[in-house]
């Protein structure tokens, strides 16, 4: 569509000079003698060969660089619109495991005794929603990444987060609880290190420090554009 557009401006633009210059012809060649004509006739030819092609040429590259800034503008609406989607979805699933983990260090006794198979079981099944979004973001920051849209450490802090909901998902399914039937928390190292109050846990490092990472290099890019630094 977009080339369709651009000849039939190109069009637009050719038709009234075509016009005029047939009229100007026309009153010359009507009032000049035989010899004039053929003059004219040579000269006009001329004439109208190097004014149409100034203008086609004029034309094509008006209607190349237009084409070029509209494509642009719809790749920059584009790049603004992924990062901020990123930047927002993200933020909601940051949240929402922190609040799992949070309702999950209120009912479990790291020191010693079990946990409720039936609590633990609905607040994985929210784990394993929010790691599938985390997913879904990743292979979007890995898009964005292919367009020139995102720097890479965006996917790569994405997959460390996933892949350590992941892990917790992968215990929960190991440890097969049943409903009325409590799980030694000893038996679950991976759910232990995710309710951990010491910074030094995994959850830290593979959870918290990645997502601010990631937030850190698109808010970075971000600025950047603003200066006038990426187009």
């Amino acid at each position: 569509m977009g080339t369709d557009l651009m000849w039939t401006r190109l069009l637009l633009r050719l038709a009234p000079l075509a016009v005029i210059c047939a009229a100007v012809l026309a009153v010359l060649y009507r009032r000049a003698d035989a010899m004039a004509r053929a003059a004219l006739e040579i000269e006009a030819g001329k004439t109208m060969l190097y004014v149409i092609a100034a203008v086609l040429i004029s034309a094509v590259v008006q209607a190349v660089v237009r084409n070029f800034e509209e494509r642009r503008k719809a790749w920059t609406a584009k790049r603004d619109l992924v990062r901020t989607d990123l930047t927002d979805g993200v933020l909601k699933l940051y949240s929402r495991a922190k609040g799992t983990r949070r309702r999950l260090r209120a009912n479990v006794q790291v020191e010693s005794g079990p946990i409720d198979a039936k609590m633990y079981g609905q607040l994985l099944e929210d784990l394993s929603d929010t790691q599938l979004g985390l997913e879904r973001y990743k292979r979007a920051a890995e898009g964005g990444v292919r367009r020139n849209m995102l720097p890479q450490s965006v996917g790569e802090e994405l997959e460390t987060m996933e892949k350590y909901l992941g892990d917790l998902v992968t215990e929960y399914e190991s440890a097969r609880p049943s409903e009325g039937t409590n799980i030694p928390i000893t038996d679950l190292p991976k759910l232990v290190d995710f309710v951990d109050r010491s910074h030094r846990s995994g959850f830290h490092s593979r959870f918290v420090a990645p997502y601010y990472r990631a937030a850190k290099a698109i808010d970075e890019v971000m600025a950047e554009d603003l200066r006038g630094g990426r187009d």
